[in-house]
């Protein structure tokens, strides 16, 4: 085994030592994804378009897995029945996306191909929270907000 090997392998041992213990199951995890992709009608079978998009629906299903464990993620319902998320930050800041409409998305008309400041726009116009508040999550420190946030981003712009 290789000096790579080894420190990625005590790595991962660390990690799982410090590791906190999750708030839900991974059943209760998936549950949770599958009423978010039944709610907007995502269908699963669009990730397995190419190699490249199941690498990518992995990556996003995993991602979501992890954080609805932890607490990050959880879905709420209105007395009208809409999905809403709320994500929960390090600091105990709770941000709560709402529905996804047409108007959230139109948001990101205004930055052409700056990828980042069109998915920053639209999360701050779908939580309502303006997109300086997407912009000032944390990315290190306990957990990864910005990451959780983008992850959302990525899976709301396929709806």
């Amino acid at each position: 085994m290789g000096k790579l090997s080894s420190a990625i392998n005590k790595l991962k041992k660390l990690k799982e030592i410090n590791k906190e213990p999750y708030k839900i199951s991974e059943d209760s995890a998936i549950e949770q994804i599958v009423e978010l992709f039944d709610y907007y009608d995502i269908p699963i079978e669009r990730f397995e378009q190419s190699e490249k998009a199941e690498a990518a629906g992995e990556n996003i299903l995993d991602s979501l897995i992890i954080y609805f464990r932890t607490g990050q993620l959880q879905i709420v319902r209105t007395e009208e029945g809409i999905l809403n998320i709320i994500q929960t930050t390090q600091s105990g800041a709770k941000i709560e996306y709402q529905e996804v409409k047409a108007k959230h998305k139109k948001v990101m008309d205004k930055y052409g191909t700056e990828n980042y400041k069109r998915i920053y726009a639209f999360l701050g116009a779908v939580s309502g929270e303006g997109s300086d508040v997407i912009e000032q999550l944390k990315t290190g420190g306990k957990q990864n907000d910005l990451a959780v946030a983008e992850i959302l981003g990525t899976l709301f712009l396929a709806v």
